[in-house]
């Protein structure tokens, strides 16, 4: 027969097509459907049997209507819950299809499948989820939902422990703080959230790491913070806050040279020849800086020879520098400059001859 859901005369000529034929059994599906009385006869009474049924439209579901659960839906392991529906039947003969959709939770449709069994998966731990289903002939005739049933329970406990310090706030440098909580556990994930209770300072927001760095912040400057945990249920429970612990920013880099800048020789200090008394060769060039000031407490002095660079004095903490020359009226120019404890160095001081 012609399987559209309605007996009308395209039915009959399918069955006026073998007309009077024999032998319909069940290894030729009675006449592929047409020997309505499976008498083995395509004659007047299977002529009668489809003219009773005639103009007959199949507008009617599956059954059972609405669908019925055969195993309602359960957990059956952290991440899927498994349900089947009651085994439905076309009283037409069509195949049946079964359709789960996730009534609550953030849970998955099964779209329309063949097999009355289905298994939700890549769920959360400590969920509750609800689920109904229905099904459908091949015509797309279909039941009402079923009953709502649900699986899983609700998680209303927080992760555990609740999360201290590893390590309490420290300054990684003068405008930023880091910080780490320790671990705390749940089985549907665990977030952290930090935050900054003085100075100023800005909360993480939630985090998947439990380490945290706050930047952008003052130099010098005293901050406190505190953090708590929540897990990864749709309740997102929290925990209690840690304690309060404080860090302060480190003082910013020292960008400033010693002063005065450009370096100067002292007044009475300006590069000059002096004789040693040990005849022709023993003359020497001695100096004096004026005294550099830093914020450090640290000043170093660089004297250089201009004209015999092997004459410099390199870097020493004495303000005064005296050097063999050699013979006297060579005229060698010398200058100065300084540095602090951050290596900033002023800029040279004029370069003067070491006059007799």
């Amino acid at each position: 027969m012609v399987y559209d859901g309605i007996i009308n005369f395209r039915d009959f000529a399918i069955l006026a097509e073998k007309w009077l034929a024999k032998g319909c059994s069940d290894t030729n599906t009675w006449c592929q459907g047409r020997d309505f009385t499976f008498d083995t006869l395509l004659n007047m009474e299977d002529i009668a049997f489809l003219a009773d049924c005639w103009l007959v439209r199949d507008t009617e579901p599956p059954v059972p209507d609405p669908s019925l659960w055969e195993v309602e839906p359960y957990v059956s392991s952290p991440s899927s819950v498994t349900m089947a529906a009651e085994l439905a039947f076309d009283a037409w003969g069509w195949n049946v299809q079964y359709y789960f959709q996730c009534f609550r939770g953030n849970c998955h449709d099964s779209g329309w499948r063949d097999s009355p069994a289905y298994t939700d998966t890549g769920l959360t731990a400590g969920t509750r989820y609800a689920y109904r289903v229905k099904a459908r002939d091949e015509i797309g005739n279909e039941t009402e939902w079923s009953i709502v049933r649900y699986a899983g329970e609700e998680d209303r406990t927080p992760p555990a422990p609740a999360p201290e310090w590893e390590r309490e706030p420290y300054a990684l440098s003068d405008d930023a703080i880091a910080m780490i909580a320790t671990p705390a556990f749940d089985d549907s994930g665990v977030e952290y959230y930090f935050q900054s209770v003085s100075g100023g300072g800005h909360d993480s927001g939630w985090l998947n790491d439990r380490s945290y760095t706050d930047t952008n912040i003052d130099p010098n400057t005293e901050y406190c913070y505190r953090v708590k945990a929540r897990d990864g249920s749709p309740n997102h429970n929290e925990t209690a806050w840690s304690t309060v612990a404080c860090a302060t920013t480190l003082l910013p880099p020292d960008t400033t040279p010693p002063t005065p800048n450009p370096m100067q020789f002292d007044p009475n200090g300006a590069p000059q020849e002096i004789y040693g008394g040990g005849g022709t060769w023993d003359y020497y060039a001695t100096m004096t800086a004026v005294v550099a000031a830093d914020a450090s407490g640290f000043v170093q002095y660089y004297f250089e020879c201009v004209d015999a660079p092997g004459l410099s004095s390199g870097w020493q903490a004495a303000n005064t520098y005296t050097v063999l020359v050699g013979r006297s009226g060579q005229g060698l120019r010398f200058r100065v400059m300084a540095r602090d404890l951050y290596g900033n160095v002023t800029a040279w001081s004029p370069a003067l001859p070491a006059l007799p």
